[in-house]
């Protein structure tokens, strides 16, 4: 399992790209941007899309909103990368489990797809994302409970150091500070990197 967790996806690319290593040309990436849709903006081209076009990748958008787990599949199996933009971590849950989302993403793994990740795509490989609330709006639609996809065993949360969501990520780390929950935050030019039990920040 590869993954790769950024707090914001261009201010850390350059260490994405070192990850991602130099045999990139011809290869697929899926953005799905259905968080940020579910805040109401579209990804900018010039900061989620072009860097990967730099590396000679093809990048196809790919919202699973009101998608089957069907086509989220046969989607899924014609890429080599996965890549989940920042928005509203909540509607994010709600639409991948919609559309059966982390079943078909462990097997995307399993075979040796690499997961990107930024802020909201990050979050949501929690095992739980209740925790970030003062950050996203959990009432913009109606979840059972909050299981992320615990691609890791520890909440992840980013932006501690951003110019405006930085406060509300202070904050959610001081209610942790009595050791009750082991809690990872990253600034917006780290990376939290997975390969099978590698895990580190960088």
């Amino acid at each position: 399992m590869k993954l790769i967790l950024a707090a914001e996806f261009y201010d850390s690319f350059e260490i994405t790209r070192k990850l991602l290593g130099d045999n990139l040309k011809g290869k697929k990436v899926s953005l799905i941007p259905t968080a940020a849709y579910g805040e109401g903006f579209e990804p900018a081209y010039e900061t989620n899309i072009k860097p990967f076009e730099q590396l000679g990748l093809s990048v196809t958008l790919f919202d699973i909103a009101e998608k089957s787990p069907q086509e989220v599949k046969d989607e899924m199996d014609t890429v080599d990368i996965i890549y989940i933009c920042g928005g509203n971590t909540f509607s994010l849950l709600y639409h991948m489990n919609a559309c059966g989302f982390k079943d078909i993403l462990m097997n995307f793994l399993d075979r040796g797809g690499v997961y990107i990740g930024s802020s909201a795509g990050s979050i949501i490989a929690s095992p739980d994302i209740e925790f970030i609330s003062s950050m996203d709006d959990r009432t913009a639609v109606k979840l059972d409970n909050y299981i992320g996809l615990n691609l890791i065993d520890f909440p992840l949360l980013p932006h501690l150091d951003h110019k405006t969501m930085g406060k509300d990520a202070r904050k959610i780390m001081e209610h942790y500070k009595d050791g009750s929950q082991s809690i990872l935050a990253l600034c917006d030019n780290q990376v939290l990197y997975v390969d099978g039990k590698i895990i580190r920040v960088i």
